[in-house]
């Protein structure tokens, strides 16, 4: 009954929050780095390539591998997929990246009719993260109207709304590393002293959006990363 108190509360924190989103959805780009990464999915899933061709060029710069982690691109695939045999069924401007001279390239670039469905991404992203910061609440053991107030000032009027709505890779890092905590609060309760689940979040989080930020990158295998969980584990239950 407990658990099934927590789902419910936690699928209405991500249906208000993703209404929310939706109100405020664009469908555009906004950066440079989310047109790249949007285009070398394409590249990805439909060219099985590495390589982006023709490149993407925007003012001095040109891309055939983005310099980006490559994870915000693997997200997009499904969305690819299910749109190229549905919407797109038979359209074939859903596989090719746009030719640099063709005109007005770059308001192509920009303004993408398939980015314009798949940019729900990242308000599914944040809604979902939103819900996860509530069960991680309660986990702490907080109150579900604590939890629930928590969860929705993430969702509605932190910065992550705002994120919502742009094409930046920093919902699907912070999604991981919550999920990472969340697994390992539960493995904590469990006695669960190593568990691969929290390790291969932080493993994606990383993929997803990786900076220089001290942590080395041997440590994004999952193998490698569960080593960390004792530590994680130890603050989970200081908390």
């Amino acid at each position: 009954m407990e658990s099934s108190s927590k789902t419910v509360v936690a699928s209405a924190v991500f249906i208000t929050c993703l209404i929310f989103y939706m109100l405020l959805f664009s469908g555009h780009h906004y950066s440079l780095d989310g047109m790249v990464m949007f285009q070398y999915a394409k590249s990805l899933y439909f060219d099985h390539s590495f390589k982006m061709n023709p490149p993407v060029k925007w003012a001095i710069f040109e891309f055939t591998v983005p310099p980006w982690a490559v994870g915000l691109s693997l997200a997009y695939i499904p969305l690819l997929a299910v749109l190229s045999k549905t919407i797109f069924a038979g359209d074939g401007s859903i596989r090719t990246i746009p030719f640099p001279a063709v005109p007005n390239y770059e308001y192509y670039l920009m303004y993408n009719r398939v980015y314009e469905y798949c940019a729900v991404l990242n308000p599914l992203i944040t809604a979902l993260t939103a819900a996860i910061l509530y069960l991680v609440c309660v986990e702490l053991g907080w109150s579900k109207k604590r939890a629930g107030a928590a969860a929705l000032t993430f969702g509605l009027v932190s910065p992550a709304a705002v994120y919502s709505k742009l094409d930046f890779a920093q919902p699907l890092a912070s999604l991981f590393l919550l999920s990472a905590f969340f697994l390992s609060l539960k493995a904590e309760r469990k006695k669960e002293r190593i568990s691969y689940l929290p390790g291969s979040c932080r493993s994606l989080s990383w993929r997803g959006n990786f900076d220089p930020i001290g942590i080395h990158d041997s440590c994004s295998n999952p193998r490698d990363s569960c080593l960390l969980d004792a530590r994680w584990q130890t603050v989970a239950h200081q908390i």
